[in-house]
């Protein structure tokens, strides 16, 4: 969910005018082969007492572990299946307390090359109209405006290319404890969803700390952030073990030596 702010000069206040409500989950994945189609729809909600206008952008992105998330014309990823696709309304009006589909139809070309996963992006959004502004000066008002990305994914023939590449390693410290940051790239073609765990060994090779991360989603030629909370670990020289586990996908692994200050 992506959430914009817009200010203007009012006496204080917060308004958020629209009621639109969309499906806890914001991810459509579909596994299809190359010549074939299918439909599928999003139920979006009016919770309000009102009718509510409803604007709907078709767009590409990617995301990186540097939490930055990129919006871009379609067809600007090469692996966008954003031509594959239409779409039954940009722009719609939902009577109160009533949910409308969007439908989309996406028919994946006939290339029998097309191996791995492929994405787009919906933004729907409320048309919201301007607040009316009060005539107190010299204060600040603020309105909500809540957008929500709907992801599209398209998993084509067999699973792809399976690889991912670790970026980059830290160990950082804040006020809750230590941590290992671990930047890790989806460099293969297929979309994966590894689980993270790091064995950590003293100098000796004796076990010092075995540690689990959440698992993360990551699409091709996207980068995600792992952090793994290690302050039981004391000051030290180590070897760590990164196992980075795809299960029917493949078991990526690396090896490294830390110095704990």
């Amino acid at each position: 969910m992506i959430r914009f702010f817009f200010i203007f000069c009012t006496f204080s206040f917060t308004t958020c005018l629209a009621h639109l409500d969309l499906p806890a989950s914001l991810t459509y994945e579909k596994a299809a082969e190359s010549n074939t189609h299918y439909d599928d729809f999003i139920p979006i909600k009016n919770s309000g007492d009102e009718p509510l206008n409803v604007k709907i952008t078709h767009v590409d992105y990617l995301y990186n572990s540097q939490g930055e998330t990129h919006f871009a014309e379609l067809g600007t990823n090469a692996r966008s299946n954003a031509a594959w696709m239409k779409l039954s309304h940009h722009f719609m009006t939902i009577p109160p307390h009533e949910t409308t589909r969007l439908h989309f139809n996406v028919t994946i070309p006939d290339n029998r090359q097309l191996q791995g996963t492929y994405w787009s992006m919906f933004l729907i959004e409320p048309v919201v109209p301007p607040a009316d502004i009060p005539e107190a000066k010299n204060s600040v008002g603020l309105q909500t405006v809540v957008r929500y990305g709907v992801q599209v994914i398209t998993n084509v023939g067999e699973k792809g290319i399976c690889s991912l590449k670790i970026l980059n390693k830290n160990i950082t410290r804040n006020e809750s404890g230590q941590l290992f940051l671990l930047d890790v790239e989806n460099s293969g073609s297929s979309l994966l969803e590894p689980g993270v765990s790091i064995d950590i060994f003293d100098q000796s090779g004796k076990l010092a700390g075995h540690f689990v991360g959440r698992k993360c989603r990551i699409l091709p030629s996207c980068s995600i952030r792992y952090d793994i909370d290690i302050t039981i670990i004391p000051a030290g020289k180590y070897k760590a073990v990164v196992i980075l586990d795809g299960e029917e996908k493949g078991v990526f692994g690396a090896q490294y030596d830390l110095n704990i200050s």
